[in-house]
């Protein structure tokens, strides 16, 4: 599921974890042994795209999109 928002949520609306994170977009790097333990930031591909989550809750997986997204794709 997801939803619209006009920042990045402090408790997510679906189940009220507080556990949210920046989706990382881009090529990941190689990882180096000290960086296998560590926790790994959601991925969302090479590219971002209008319209996709640029945030997500970790426990119950609900993206948001920000809304400023939404108004520049009706602009096109």
């Amino acid at each position: 599921m997801n939803l619209i928002v006009n920042s990045q949520p402090s408790i997510c609306p679906a189940c009220g974890s507080d556990q949210i994170a920046r989706i990382t977009f881009g090529y990941p790097r190689q990882r180096l042994n000290s960086d296998i333990d560590a926790p790994r930031p959601p991925m969302g591909g090479c590219v971002r795209h209008q319209g996709s989550p640029l945030w997500i809750c970790v426990k119950c997986k609900t993206g948001f999109i920000p809304d400023d997204d939404l108004e520049k794709r009706m602009l096109i």
